[in-house]
C-alpha cells in the first residue's frame, strides 16, 4: 500500500536536513541548557544520496534530492529505470555516497544484517546514513563501531529496540515511529 509514500519519504530528508545543517546538536545545546554553538553546516546541492531500496518510498526520496540538485545513486535488487537516478551495484553506493537512504525491505536470510562492518568501511568519512527502513539491516555492533572510531559521519533512524545503545552518540539522530503520521497518510487509508 502507498498510504504513507510521501510521508515517509518527506521525513527521511528531514532527517537528513537535520543532520546537514546541525539543528540536531542545536536542541541538544538547548535541552542541556546551553546557549546554542554555531557550527559549520553542509549544502546538500550536489551531494551524491545513495538510496538502497527503489520501491514507492525510495523513489519518492530520489525525486526529492534530485530537485534539491543531488546527484542519486540507487541500488535495488531488481535495477530499475529512474530519472535522475544512476542505478550502481550495493558496494558503489557505499562508495560513493555523502548521504545513504534506507528503504529496502527486511528479508531474514536474505537482506537481515545486510550491512556490516565490511560495507561501512567502504563509505565516505563524511557520509550520514538514514534509515527509516528497519534496524535490522544493519549488523549493530559494526555501526556502534564505525560510529565510534567516526567510520561514518552519523546515523538517523526510528527510536525502537534497535537503537538501544545508540542514544548517546552526538552524531546519531534517534526520532519517534511516527514517520507515516501525517492526515494525508491517514486519509489514504480509507
Amino acid at each position: 500500500t502507498n498510504y504513507c509514500t510521501e510521508s515517509v519519504a518527506e521525513y527521511a530528508i528531514t532527517q537528513i536536513l537535520l543532520y546537514a545543517k546541525q539543528f540536531h546538536l542545536t536542541y541538544k545545546d538547548i535541552a542541556n541548557g546551553e546557549k546554542p554553538k554555531v557550527r559549520k553546516t553542509i549544502n546538500l546541492l550536489n551531494k551524491t544520496m545513495g538510496i538502497v531500496g527503489l520501491g514507492n518510498i525510495g523513489t519518492r526520496v530520489a525525486e526529492i534530492a534530485s530537485a534539491m540538485g543531488m546527484k542519486v545513486v540507487g541500488y535495488n535488487r531488481n535495477p530499475k529505470q529512474i530519472k535522475n537516478v544512476k542505478m550502481v551495484d550495493f558496494e558503489t553506493l557505499f562508495k560513493e555516497s555523502d548521504f545513504i537512504s534506507l528503504h529496502l525491505k527486511t528479508v531474514p536470510t536474505k537482506t537481515e544484517g545486510i550491512i556490516t562492518k565490511e560495507l561501512l568501511k567502504l563509505c565516505k568519512p563524511n557520509c550520514f546514513i538514514e534509515n527509516q527502513a528497519d534496524y535490522k539491516l544493519i549488523n549493530k555492533s559494526d555501526l556502534i563501531w564505525a560510529l565510534e572510531i567516526k567510520i561514518i559521519a552519523g546515523y538517523g533512524a526510528t527510536l525502537n529496540e534497535g537503537s538501544q545503545g545508540l542514544e548517546n552518540f552526538e552524531n546519531v539522530i534517534l526520532s519517534p515511529a511516527n514517520a507515516w503520521n501525517s492526515d494525508e497518510s491517514m486519509e489514504n487509508l480509507k
